[in-house]
């Protein structure tokens, strides 16, 4: 994936809207589409002389340009964030009983008891590695 980094005004050049067709892989055919009743040699005209391009469509342009360069801000504070991970654990009714009336007692749900057990333990097994080191007390060696 690409990241095209460019001032985005009402008015981009002609350079940048070249940079921004090629960057997304959008053809000028494709262009000519958004821009109206235009056919894509008018497009190649426009980028490939000096003739000026209309300021409405080059305003219309400008907009394609920014709502490209917001979605792809989107796309990346989306992949930025945490996936939330689904699990799902079978139990028989009198343990599904059990956790309900613990997490009960703890005023939580039994979903939010399950995370804080959890959490709970990965805790202590955390603590453990840090605490098991070689010569653990009762495994001294003798010498």
């Amino acid at each position: 994936m690409h990241l095209w980094v460019y001032f985005v005004s009402m008015n981009p050049s002609k350079e940048d809207i070249k940079e921004w067709l090629k960057t997304t892989r959008r053809s000028r055919q494709w262009l000519a589409n958004q821009c109206g009743s235009i056919s894509k040699r008018t497009v190649d005209n426009w980028l490939s002389s000096p003739k000026e391009i209309p300021l409405a469509t080059l305003t219309l342009i400008g907009r394609l340009m920014e709502d490209d360069r917001l979605a792809e801000l989107e796309r990346r504070r989306g992949r930025d964030l945490p996936q939330q991970q689904i699990f799902s654990v079978e139990v028989d009714l009198p343990t599904f009983r059990d956790y309900s009336r613990a997490a009960l007692d703890a005023q939580l749900t039994v979903e939010e008891w399950v995370i804080h057990i959890c959490d709970v333990e990965l805790g202590r097994i955390a603590r453990d590695k840090v605490i098991a080191l070689p010569g653990k007390a009762g495994e001294e060696s003798k010498s």
